[in-house]
């Protein structure tokens, strides 16, 4: 062929075409977030407890005695998603987000512990080592580290970013305030406060590790699908809660019987 006829055919628009390419990534992103916003454990019975101040510190006690299992757990899934992460650069970075959350230089500062010190100086729970988790609370512990192992990079990053570190910094004002309600000082919310600042930007990372991948077939649906698993699994672990506390509440009635 020619070079008078090759100077007939269109030449591609590489610029636009990277345009378009993008453009197409933030719809589909924009998708996936409205979804993340109108899941069901938004309209959730323990979240509208607390953002209706409806909870006491017992029932604070109880609640967060159950969620240190998940809280003392986090880093595991992140390190779970660098094994099954193929880029060095990403692994770096998660890297980053495991140092955070270890307290950096200052192990004692890690989130692990602020959590701890937060149930010891406010709920007055000292020895985490006394707390019996539920049944249900193991299994939710189980099933988010099961499925952070098991994932491959695209569904470990979408559901570790969309499905959790995604929902932290809204979750965790509903729960402020309902603390605030409660009686808790602002003093005593530093791990709440930590999360709501910092967890955005924990998201970024590994919203960035399932984007890389996005020009896979099935992005979009494997994206979907690994956000909602997390998001059902937190609800499924919330409603278990919400229905462990009516128990509680009714035990003193049924033994004044």
């Amino acid at each position: 062929m020619t070079a008078t006829v090759l100077e007939g055919f269109a030449r591609p628009d590489l610029a636009a075409l990277a345009v378009a390419r993008d453009a197409s990534i933030e719809s589909q992103l924009a998708a996936l977030r409205r979804l993340q916003d109108q899941h069901p454990l938004w309209r959730c019975a323990l979240l509208s407890g607390f953002a209706q101040g409806a909870l006491s510190r017992d029932d604070l006690r109880y609640i967060y005695s159950q969620y240190h299992l998940y809280s003392s757990s986090f880093t595991r899934y992140i390190a779970a998603v660098m094994t099954n992460c193929e880029s060095d650069l990403f692994r770096a970075q998660l890297s980053e987000n495991l140092w955070e959350e270890g307290g950096g230089c200052e192990p004692a500062r890690r989130h692990a512990q602020i959590f701890r010190d937060f149930l010891a100086r406010s709920l007055d729970i000292e020895d985490v080592k006394q707390i019996t988790y539920a049944p249900f609370t193991r299994q939710f512990v189980r099933d988010y580290l099961d499925f952070a192992i098991r994932g491959d990079a695209v569904s470990g990053s979408a559901f570790l970013s969309l499905g959790t570190e995604g929902i932290v910094s809204r979750m965790y004002q509903i729960m402020r305030g309902g603390l605030r309600l409660a009686g808790i000082p602002d003093d005593e919310l530093e791990f709440f406060d930590l999360h709501i600042a910092c967890d955005d930007a924990h998201a970024v990372t590994l919203e960035n590790i399932m984007v890389s991948y996005a020009g896979e077939p099935g992005w979009f649906e494997r994206c979907r699908l690994a956000m909602t698993c997390a998001l059902d699994l937190r609800l499924a672990f919330f409603d278990n809660l919400f229905e462990a506390l009516q128990t509680r509440r009714l035990e003193p009635l049924r033994r004044g019987h």
